[in-house]
């Protein structure tokens, strides 16, 4: 995946920006890799949050799958499960879900987020810089595809990270909050009282307004009904006795 570049860097930074991770630190003085961490650097990344005062970006890795769809990567469930692509790739195979990118921007190739593990990773080995070449715009994923991948993640797996970079950041750090507000209270399911059936646990439709009845000066008095009772009496056997 070519890497494009322009003038960002860490404080432009928000969840769900993608950036590129740089090739894996070597010689003395770097940040030193664990084992089982080695392998995703010179990959682009999906930003979860940024904790600037420690230095830390918590991401997930994206990958090509090797240029292969998800259903072409693996037909074990729980290793489908744990993938996410991104517009144009093709949509989940299981779930039908698919993330997209504002602005309507795509990626250079077929790109999956891998859900499985966290990284909690020094700032300065994330390329900040990443962007489209065409537009100079940083790739970011739209607010509900950002909050499918928080639903998504496993937070209460402890998160990986870099050797060196300070006991308190070895616990999994707090995912953020997602994008999207909570619905009015007229769009929740009203509560109900249990044992009152099926039929009425879901959501009741809130009342209409009433209708206010017509003020007293629109009303029929007892005077009016007789006077027009007596009227259509008269007319009645005028008509009968012209007749």
């Amino acid at each position: 995946m070519p890497r494009r570049y322009n003038t960002r860097d860490a404080k432009d930074a928000v969840p769900g920006d993608i950036f590129w991770l740089s090739p894996r630190p070597t010689g003395p003085g770097g940040p030193q890799t664990n084992s089982g961490i080695r392998d995703i650097f010179d990959h682009p990344v999906l930003v979860l949050s940024i904790h600037t005062a420690e230095h830390i970006a918590c991401v997930l890795i994206l990958s090509s799958l090797n240029g292969k769809s998800i259903n072409e990567y693996s037909r074990v469930a729980s290793i489908r499960a744990s993938h996410l692509p991104i517009y144009p790739a093709p949509a989940h195979p299981d779930s039908g879900k698919v993330l997209f990118l504002d602005n309507g921007l795509r990626l250079d190739r077929d790109t999956n987020v891998k859900l499985k593990t966290r990284y909690l990773l020094p700032l300065s080995l994330i390329n900040f810089r990443y962007c489209d070449h065409r537009t100079q715009q940083k790739y970011t994923l739209q607010s509900v595809s950002l909050n499918i991948v928080l639903d998504a993640v496993d937070s209460g797996q402890p998160a990986k990270y870099l050797a060196g970079i300070g006991d308190s950041l070895k616990k999994s750090m707090p995912l953020p909050s997602k994008s999207i507000p909570s619905p009015p209270d007229s769009m929740r399911p009203a509560k109900y009282p249990a044992g009152i059936g099926d039929s009425l646990e879901k959501s009741m439709p809130l009342p209409s307004k009433s209708i206010p009845s017509p003020p007293d000066s629109m009303r029929p008095t007892y005077t009016t009904l007789v006077f027009l009772s007596f009227f259509i009496v008269m007319a009645y056997w005028i008509a009968h006795a012209k007749a």
